[in-house]
């Protein structure tokens, strides 16, 4: 039950629709960055509105320009007078903003009474991008399904009525599915303005703070369902596509063991966190002032009798927090730390400043079993595979393809996400049905270009992903291809070649739904196309914006930790990632690390266009920032095919992950580092 404070800046009560302004959706409701066109934002008001604004920077910070709706029948207005506002947006009214969020376009919707402002409400439509076309079966006149999404068709009276109550979908999802799911997620499309819920379907777990219970057949369930995760605002559900996505899903699948310890330390600020290191985390804690949950975007790092808030750049934690995964059943008690909680719990002014007041008292798992009693089952004998169903409900009309394919995929990157937050302990089977696999399309179809571990833009020399669909009939690596023995990087790969402004590309990776190139030396620079051939049949072009440089830095598999060594090549990172082989350590005050980034442009010297080796220094090394200190950087230049050294040295830190900003050309990457 988090509410995303940039997304959502007011909202109604669970299962209470607002009477200033009851709904509003995008038509078609996911933007498509292959086929842009004109979108439609739609917002149903209330009695006490008389007019409407959509501002599409607000949500941002930038220079407000606001836009007006309308009632008239008019500008892409179906019906005048129906006091559902309309506003019409244009592909390049659009386009900016995607460099603010490549995965949604967010603006500030404001209501009206003469010249008072009556509610400002964030409104935001998902981007389509990589996810596959899927096969989409006929259940009945009002139910489609892919392999891992069902699709609920409601009529208005439904849609505004009885489905604001969970349980009317639940048991329409019952009357036409088997008792096999142990969670439930729905989705509503558009958005309802109330904040995203998790309710309790049976809880048989002792020692948790919860109170052993059995409410399936409320739902429907002949006693299968754990819990159900309710989604009012369709842009709540979005996975990112990326490495730092999904707080809000694992935050309600984790309301069904997480926050209920009966400890007086935690009691008060169910159902999340008090003001403590375990806010820090997925979990985040409560807004004393009306239980809503909030995430600080930061650790706390001691400082004298206080605590500053080490700011992680907005990134999500990597893990749920030990604790948490001893409630939830996948640790034991014995791999449980202690743990602090604040003695002043009415500081929340006091985040905007970063310092919050000590003392703290230690909490350790003896104290908490004490209160609560063990877990039981313990991690032994507890439920760690579980089966989850995504129920998408529409209004008036069954969803599109693009809609079933995003929504599908955005189900199962799940399972991946699910698995790596609990240290792939856990795991979610979020299939649906067996339905098979969407037939590959007659030419390639592209989806989404942008920078390796990156935005949304593409640099010279540096690395690019392509996805999409039917890209590629096999999967394979440039290690295979014969050029590197000739000294010269591939410009095709299994019948697969990229053009970009024309001009060949550097083939590194080929699947059906992802390329992986370099991008050549080539000095052209703005919108340039970018085109997959696949066994002789070219995509038709995607238009991208190529800059001189694109800074990015890599990462550790789906972390926030930058790819970085030791001065001597050890792997850094923090321990917790080390596996046989591999020991990673984190970085010194004082000692030089390697940093290891892409797209930070060309370099002194000669480059040779298509060579399978590459060095030469940055003609001006980048700024480096570590914890807000300015780093020294001895070194920064290319030492491989688009891979980027960057040597810089520590400045003196105090323990815990350090946020780090690399910048180039006015555009920052960033990233962390542990410090010990």
């Amino acid at each position: 039950m988090r509410l995303a404070l940039l997304l959502l800046l007011a909202t109604a009560t669970w299962g209470q629709l607002r009477t200033d302004v009851v709904y509003t959706r995008f038509d078609p409701p996911l933007y498509s960055l292959r086929k842009p066109v004109p979108m439609r934002l739609e917002a149903r008001a209330g009695a006490g509105v008389d007019s409407m604004t959509f501002c599409l920077p607000c949500a941002f910070g930038q220079t407000p320009v606001r836009l007006p709706m309308n009632d008239q029948g008019t500008g892409g207005d179906l019906v005048a007078g129906d006091r559902t506002f309309t506003i019409t947006l244009q592909p390049s009214d659009l386009a900016s903003f995607l460099q603010n969020d490549p995965h949604k376009i967010g603006g500030l919707l404001e209501a009206f009474n003469g010249a008072t402002r009556v509610v400002s409400l964030s409104s935001a439509v998902n981007v389509l991008k990589e996810a596959p076309a899927v096969n989409i079966a006929s259940v009945n006149a009002s139910t489609q399904l892919s392999r891992n999404l069902v699709n609920l068709r409601l009529t208005n009276a439904e849609f505004f009525g009885d489905a604001q109550n969970s349980t009317f979908i639940s048991r329409r999802f019952y009357s036409l599915f088997p008792d096999d799911f142990d969670f439930i997620n729905v989705v509503y499309e558009g958005s309802l303005f109330q904040n995203r819920t998790h309710q309790i379907g049976k809880n048989e777990i002792r020692g948790i703070g919860m109170i052993a219970t059995n409410n399936t057949a409320t739902f429907g369930s002949a006693g299968k369902l754990l819990g159900l995760s309710r989604f009012p605002i369709d842009s709540f559900f979005d996975v990112d596509h990326g490495r730092n996505s999904a707080v809000g899903f694992l935050d309600e699948t984790g309301h069904q063991w997480l926050a209920f310890l009966s400890d007086a330390k935690f009691s008060g600020s169910r159902p999340h966190w008090p003001f403590s290191d375990l806010a820090t985390g997925i979990m985040g804690f409560s807004d004393p002032t009306n239980g809503q949950g909030l995430g600080i975007p930061g650790d706390f790092v001691p400082e004298g009798p206080n605590f500053r808030i080490q700011n992680r750049l907005g990134v999500p934690a990597q893990t749920f927090k030990d604790l948490e995964l001893y409630l939830m059943g996948m640790i034991p008690s014995s791999q449980v730390g202690p743990h602090f909680v604040l003695r002043d719990q009415t500081q929340i002014g006091k985040l905007s400043s970063g310092l919050l007041d000590g003392p703290a008292d230690t909490v350790t798992i003896q104290d908490v079993i004490a209160a609560n009693g063990a877990r039981v089952p313990d991690s032994t004998g507890s439920q760690k595979t579980f089966r989850m169903a995504t129920i998408y409900v529409t209004l008036d009309r069954l969803a599109s393809a693009d809609e079933m394919a995003y929504y599908d995929h955005a189900t199962t990157l799940m399972e991946g996400l699910f698995s790596q937050r609990t240290l792939g302990i856990g795991h979610l089977n979020t299939m649906i049905r067996d339905i098979p696999n969407h037939v590959a399309p007659a030419k390639p179809e592209i989806h989404w270009v942008g920078q390796a571990s990156g935005g949304f833009a593409i640099s010279r020399n540096g690395w690019i992903e392509i996805k999409g669909a039917g890209l590629s009939p096999t999967t394979a690596v440039w290690s295979s291809a014969p050029d590197f023995a000739q000294g010269r990087m591939p410009t095709a790969l299994n019948g697969v070649s990229v053009r970009i402004n024309g001009r060949p590309a550097y083939v590194y990776f080929v699947s059906p739904n992802q390329v992986n190139v370099l991008a050549g030396l080539d000095a052209a620079l703005g919108t340039v196309n970018v085109e997959v051939t696949s066994n002789g049949v070219t995509s038709d072009p995607f238009p991208v914006t190529k800059n001189a440089s694109t800074p990015s830095f890599f990462y550790f598999g789906a972390t926030s930790y930058i790819a970085a060594t030791h001065a001597d090549n050890t792997l850094l990172g923090p321990a917790y990632m080390s596996v046989p082989g591999a020991a990673f350590t984190p970085a010194r005050s004082g000692e030089t690390i390697v940093l290891y980034a892409g797209g930070l442009g060309i370099t002194l010297g000669t480059l040779t266009e298509g060579a399978s080796t590459q060095s030469g220094a940055l003609p001006t090394p980048p700024i480096v920032n570590i914890a807000g200190r300015v780093a020294s950087v001895a070194f920064a230049g290319v030492v491989a095919p688009g891979l980027y050294q960057v040597n810089v040295t520590v400045p003196a830190l105090t323990p815990g992950d350090a946020a780090v900003s690399l910048r180039v050309g006015g555009v920052n990457a960033t990233g962390l580092i542990p410090i010990q």
